[in-house]
């Protein structure tokens, strides 16, 4: 069943009067959810390039100012006061935005410290996925962060923006260093991007390809949000589909797995986890110290980990799409830390452990799914 018919069953039951009114109500969150989509809300301090990097993404042409009331970009027929944010939004449309079926916010804040605060509090509470922009993610952003979920800081990213002035500056691979320890525990992971070129192209009217996307660091990042975006999507459906049957409402065509193929998805998932903790311990065995060899054995475990990890996967690929897009993520990884084996020093090293950390991460949302 297609979403936009899921939807006008969930409006035909929130008026509804043989269902309660706590029902109605259900029925119409469940609606308004798979209407507007994921929000993706893009936070960080004044001046960092949260606009630039808005509309390198979505493919606005930049005019170089600055937005003075949050934009917010959604699907065709969207209400700009329908958005859970309060102040001055200007609504633009995008019929098919990179996302998917989801609402962008390009949060315009305060110039207040009082109100920078509180408008990045009211915005994590309403977002789905967070891209925090910033060029050093500071103490005072720390503290603004540190009231995110858990959940919400499972599916959000650190964006280093403007990543081309670092280059040119010396401090680009010092400072990424400096922040993969706060991505560890803060943040799904984090990107390095760059939004001058793909600017410049579009003022232009010149096309911006797929390899310029890449070079800029946007693909990578596009691609990550897009599938966390995808797999919410098919959990609304889900919970849509759900209500609907427990209130006896029309019947639905099945969007969820099969059990029986559902509980072998989940155990793939359980198996893949399992093994990345048992080779955990084989990891933490080898130690990390400056010795060459040392260095040496780090990055082979970390890339005989990904390339068995990938081999799990793949032995159940038939079990669900999911399975083939883990095995790709998978066997990347290993090509990455193959690379990384190259420079075969510290912090090649401790590069290599943070993807598979990344992973494990991963892992575990999707096994608790």
């Amino acid at each position: 069943m297609s979403t936009r018919d899921t939807v006008a069953r969930l409006r035909a039951a929130a008026v509804d009067g043989r269902i309660c009114e706590v029902a109605r109500s259900r029925a119409d969150t469940l609606a308004t959810r798979l209407e507007q989509g994921a929000r993706i809300v893009l936070l960080g301090p004044d001046g960092v390039g949260k606009s630039e990097l808005c509309n390198a993404i979505l493919g606005c042409v930049d005019d170089g100012s600055r937005p003075k009331t949050t934009r917010v970009f959604a699907p065709p027929g969207a209400a700009a006061d329908s958005v859970p944010l309060s102040g001055d939004k200007t609504l633009h449309e995008i019929p098919q935005g990179p996302f998917g079926h989801a609402l962008v916010f390009d949060v315009s804040l305060s110039s207040s410290a009082s109100g920078f605060a509180a408008t990045t509090a009211e915005a994590i509470d309403a977002a789905d996925i967070v891209l925090w922009c910033t060029q050093s993610f500071s103490a005072d952003e720390a503290l603004l962060w540190s009231h995110a979920s858990d959940v919400l800081k499972d599916r959000s990213f650190l964006v280093l923006t403007k990543a081309d002035l670092l280059a040119e500056a010396g401090v680009l691979q010092a400072r990424v260093a400096a922040l993969q320890v706060t991505v560890m525990d803060e943040f799904h992971s984090l990107f390095a991007t760059t939004t001058s070129q793909i600017s410049a192209l579009r003022a232009q009217g010149l096309k911006v390809t797929e390899q310029h996307l890449a070079a800029s660091g946007l693909k990578a990042l596009i691609d990550r949000v897009a599938g966390i975006v995808t797999a919410g999507h098919r959990a609304d459906l889900d919970s849509a589909q759900l209500f609907l049957e427990r209130q006896g409402l029309k019947p639905c065509d099945p969007v969820a797995l099969p059990a029986q193929e559902a509980d072998r998805t989940h155990t793939a998932f359980q198996m893949v986890h399992d093994t990345v903790m048992a080779r955990a311990v084989d990891l933490a065995e080898v130690g990390l110290g400056d010795a060459d060899d040392a260095i040496s054995d780090v990055l082979g475990e970390c890339g005989a980990i990904c390339e068995e990890l990938a081999d799990v996967m793949r032995a159940s690929s038939e079990v669900s799409p999911d399975m083939n897009e883990w095995t790709s993520i998978f066997e990347d990884a290993s090509d990455k830390i193959m690379l990384m084996t190259t420079e075969n020093d510290t912090r090649s090293a401790a590069d290599a452990v943070t993807i598979l950390l990344q992973l494990r991460r991963d892992l575990e949302y999707m096994g608790a799914r």
